[in-house]
């Protein structure tokens, strides 16, 4: 692949994909469908803590841009910047942040296993 003109395209969107409904999925507080997402070694301890976000807030998220790093048949790397907004709850300061998201392909196809927040600029 890494010789091949345009090989990497369907890995970027696939992966672009994934972030996405996992947006989405936050968005609509499907703790399962967010989950879904991730690897099974961050999947356990992320489950409280969305768990929390969401029966807290009630937020809406937008992907502002999305970059692949870098790619391999079982790796990739992409920054994403998104914004996260209040919709209802306590205290909260809307924010754009910018994370780069470290993916691994599977059985199941790409999942999470690790996210890194490089930037966090409150609106």
């Amino acid at each position: 692949c890494a010789f091949m003109f345009g090989c990497g395209n369907s890995t970027k969107s696939e992966l672009k994909k994934i972030v996405e409904q996992n947006l989405k999925a936050a968005q609509e507080e499907k703790l399962d469908l967010y989950l879904a997402d991730l690897d099974d070694s961050i999947a356990a301890t992320t489950r409280p803590v969305m768990q929390k976000i969401f029966a807290a807030y009630d937020l809406s998220y937008k992907l502002v841009s999305f970059k692949l790093l870098s790619s391999t048949d079982t790796t990739a790397q992409v920054e994403i910047v998104q914004e996260t907004r209040k919709v209802k709850g306590p205290d909260f300061r809307d924010n754009r942040s910018t994370a780069i998201h470290t993916f691994k392909k599977g059985p199941q196809g790409w999942k999470f296993i690790a996210s890194k927040i490089t930037e966090v600029k409150m609106l």
